[in-house]
């Protein structure tokens, strides 16, 4: 039974910065061949409240809390990571959130490119922040072969994941291809990690706050209810 790749909402705005990576923007380019490039169908919901804990579910990303506004997480990574990117700098996405890309380098033998993103005014840029949510996901894209060998990385680090499995998708040729998804749902946070993510050569681990999701699908749901009412 076919399915489809899940969360295309959620990473319409994430895989926007994610050529920022040296390594992944090759990937992201022969993505561009009409051959390779997976058709899309309705997306699934892969954010339930979860059903087990998660007993190493992270409070944070390299010793950031989750919440935490950008300018003190900027302070932080300053002292603790040494592989960031030249040029490192917050950028409004399409939603308004702010966004910052952290490394391109090395996450055990996988090379990855690594963007935070804070809630809408997090930052400075952006004005004074009227309610600040700070620190809300970290997203990894990285090239999908790499998928097996960052699965290891992410279990030794995580635990197993709380739900695995195998979806048939296709590209507008028609060829199919098994996409594996993994997720870990814990109660305040989400890791969705998928081979493919739009394409077969670049797949995306997103660790996300689920009062995060949330709040971006009642904005959502309330965009499209006022949509009827709009012409």
């Amino acid at each position: 039974m076919k399915r489809t790749l899940t969360i295309l909402t959620m990473i319409v705005s994430m895989l926007a910065v994610s050529a920022m990576a040296q390594g992944v923007g090759d990937a992201a380019r022969r993505a561009q061949a009409p051959e390779t490039r997976l058709a899309p169908k309705a997306p699934a919901d892969v954010t339930p409240e979860p059903t087990t804990a998660w007993p190493q579910e992270p409070t944070g990303f390299r010793g950031v809390p989750w919440g935490t506004l950008i300018d003190d997480a900027e302070r932080t990574l300053e002292a603790t990571v040494t592989d960031r990117p030249s040029g490192v700098s917050a950028i409004k996405a399409y939603d308004s959130a702010v966004t910052m890309t952290v490394m391109a380098g090395p996450i055990g033998d996988v090379y990855v490119s690594e963007l935070w993103k804070f809630g809408e005014g997090s930052a400075k840029v952006l004005g004074p922040p009227a309610d600040p949510k700070g620190l809300e996901s970290v997203i990894w894209t990285f090239a999908s072969d790499s998928f097996d060998t960052l699965s290891e990385i992410l279990v030794a680090r995580f635990g197993p994941a709380t739900e695995t499995r195998s979806d048939e998708v296709e590209n507008r040729m028609g060829a199919k291809f098994t996409n594996s998804v993994w997720v870990w749902r814990g109660p305040n946070v989400t890791l969705s990690f998928i081979r493919y993510a739009g394409n077969v050569a670049e797949g995306i681990a997103v660790f996300e706050l689920v009062s995060a999701s949330k709040r971006r699908a009642d904005e959502q749901a309330a965009t499209a209810a006022a949509a009827k009412d709009s012409f």
